[in-house]
């Protein structure tokens, strides 16, 4: 299945403290525009992973993920990343796990 979204590596934190990585294949560091996807990913994933996949917007009225909506959360800074977050909620689709710190399924600290 065909995904519209933008591609995108995923860090996230490498120890307490630390903070969770969005990046762009181009390399810019873009998570001060997906708040919700950095918390998510701060709530449910381990420390020291690298994914690989694919960032998409659902739009909640109509039902189906929106090319439009992401462009437009992309292109917002973190002002009005909240607000659109809200109205678009985000999601990481992962295809590949490219490395990981701690066995899987270890418990979190």
């Amino acid at each position: 299945m065909e995904k519209d979204g933008h591609r995108a590596i995923v860090f996230t934190a490498s120890g307490p403290g630390g903070t969770v990585v969005v990046q762009t294949r181009r390399g810019a560091l873009v998570q001060d525009r997906w708040p919700d996807l950095v918390a998510a990913a701060e709530a449910q994933l381990p420390q020291g992973l690298v994914l690989d996949g694919e960032l998409v917007v659902w739009d909640t009225k109509a039902g189906r993920l929106s090319f439009e909506a992401l462009q437009r959360r992309a292109a917002t800074r973190a002002r009005g990343a909240l607000a659109l977050a809200v109205k678009w909620p985000a999601y990481f689709v992962a295809f590949d796990l490219f490395a990981v710190a701690a066995p899987l399924g270890s418990e979190r600290s």
